[in-house]
């Protein structure tokens, strides 16, 4: 039901759009979003579409598909696949001719009629990287690579793979199922003339929170070289809160064609989905992500009368928090202010399934100790990075509530 392969959309060719999914579900109501889109009745699909070209240890479209690539959008990650593979595995072999790292040396010009060398990488250079940044975010230097690093690569291959997960599911349901794979490809090649013991993982958004969980499995860390995440939602997103307060219909229209225009469409699949979930953000984010400014409708009470809650969080700033913040208590499973996560009626779209408060409950008690399992745990060798785009894509730190008179 959720595929993201290339076509077209209304007669013109998109390769960068999530088109099938855009015919399917731009008109869907909230009920059937519910019933279909949910953790326990999907699954995994390999058979997405996948490259057909040769490039670096793959022979072509047989190959990708043993490699899991069909279960993982086209449209979002081939293109980076395709150069990863390429990159990790370059036709030459000798590290002198890599174009993305380089030294400043000089060589004899060779004398006419002479074809120069091939060029030899000896140990113990200190080399650049295309790309690699002089000084680092903390304004320290970045460790340059060494000569010595780029001939040990060249002795080995890097076949890339890829592994799709039930994103409504439970992360701690993915990390177990990617713990498979991982054993299955290590001993995929380890065999021959070849020998594999460890696989390196990188990551993308909620794909984070998978590899880390797995990496806390039992004699994993030792199966994992090391992970590189990206964009990660280290320890959750204020915009999950967000979408289920007011869609996505203000913050990407096509994106908001397939996971909820309103309030009311997104909060019908997120409410019942672990996975989506756990990218509320957790006790680990931190306080005062959630705001209210009231300035223009504040409203006193009547004298002698007490103020109630609303009327004690009508100014401008952060919400008031208990002293241990609980996000989920405080936040997610008030039914009784509006500021809550959801509206239970949402929770029982028309044509729906039976989803109850109390099942919502369980499910937001499940993300919190998806949560506090992960809080603060990585794999030792880890490798995080985050936009590079100069700001044209900031996040939402927090969110600001404008309450208006009369509402």
């Amino acid at each position: 039901v959720w595929r993201l392969d290339g076509g077209t959309l209304w007669g013109t060719i998109m390769k960068d759009d999530p088109v099938n999914l855009a015919k399917t579900w731009a008109f869907e109501d909230a009920g059937k979003r519910q019933r279909v889109l949910h953790p326990a009745r999907v699954a995994v699909d390999p058979r997405g579409a996948v490259p057909k070209q040769a490039v670096g240890t793959s022979n072509g479209a047989a190959d990708y598909t043993a490699r899991h690539w069909g279960e993982v959008s086209e449209t979002s990650y081939h293109r980076f696949l395709l150069w990863l593979e390429e990159k990790m595995n370059p036709v030459n072999f000798n590290p002198a001719t890599w174009d993305d790292f380089y030294y400043v040396a000089v060589s004899a010009t060779p004398k006419p009629g002479e074809v120069r060398p091939e060029p030899k990488l000896s140990p113990g250079i200190s080399m650049r990287m295309n790309g690699l940044p002089l000084k680092n975010d903390s304004n320290g230097f970045v460790p340059p690579i060494v000569s010595d690093d780029l001939l040990a690569r060249a002795k080995h291959r890097f076949p890339v793979y890829a592994c799709g997960y039930n994103w409504l599911d439970s992360n701690d349901v993915a990390a177990n199922q990617l713990a498979k794979r991982i054993s299955d490809i290590i001993a995929a090649n380890n065999r021959g003339h070849f020998t594999c013991s460890q696989v390196i993982l990188v990551t993308h958004s909620m794909g984070g929170l998978v590899a880390r969980a797995c990496s806390e499995l039992k004699g994993m860390q030792g199966s994992i070289a090391g992970i590189v995440h990206g964009v990660m939602p280290a320890t959750g997103a204020a915009v999950a809160y967000r979408r289920c307060k007011v869609g996505m219909g203000d913050e990407d229209f096509k994106a908001a064609l397939v996971i909820g225009m309103t309030g009311r469409e997104v909060t019908a699949v997120f409410a019942q989905a672990p996975g989506a979930l756990q990218l509320l953000p957790s006790q680990a984010y931190g306080t005062g992500w959630l705001k209210f400014d009231a300035s223009a409708a504040r409203v006193s009470p009547p004298a002698g009368q007490p103020a109630n809650e609303l009327d004690e969080i009508l100014i401008v700033g952060p919400m008031p928090t208990p002293a241990k913040p609980c996000p989920y208590d405080h936040i997610y499973l008030r039914k009784d202010r509006w500021w809550g996560l959801v509206r239970e009626a949402w929770l029982k779209p028309d044509k729906g399934i039976e989803f109850t408060w109390g099942d919502f409950t369980r499910a937001i008690k499940s993300a919190k100790d998806f949560h506090t399992d992960i809080t603060g745990k990585y794999h030792p060798n880890t490798f995080v990075y985050y936009g590079d785009d100069g700001g044209k894509q900031a996040s939402f730190e927090s969110i600001h509530w404008d309450i208006k008179p009369g509402l």
